[in-house]
């Protein structure tokens, strides 16, 4: 039996988005730790193929782990603030 993994890279981009906002980090922020341009990042966030060595960038520059930006991994967060703030990140 075959089996097949998907990898949902609009849900990747939302939370890349989430997790950037919700750090107060612009798109030009994350670009130039990553060392390219700003519409790179507005790509990323639109759901276009991200290499995995960019994703560990990310979540290192982010605050978080590959696993959470995947959807793989429960976050927890320190105060309930912090948590609907990303909530409503995600919702927009």
């Amino acid at each position: 039996m075959e089996t097949t993994s998907t990898i949902d890279y609009q849900a990747i981009a939302q939370r890349l988005r989430a997790h950037r906002t919700g750090q107060g980090l612009t798109a030009d922020d994350i670009a130039e730790q990553l060392g390219v341009s700003r519409a790179v990042v507005y790509r990323m966030e639109k759901g276009e193929i991200v290499k995995i060595e960019t994703l560990e960038r990310l979540a290192r520059i982010l605050g978080t782990s590959m696993a959470s930006l995947m959807g793989v991994e429960v976050e927890y967060y320190a105060s309930a603030i912090a948590c609907m703030e990303r909530m409503r990140q995600l919702e927009e």
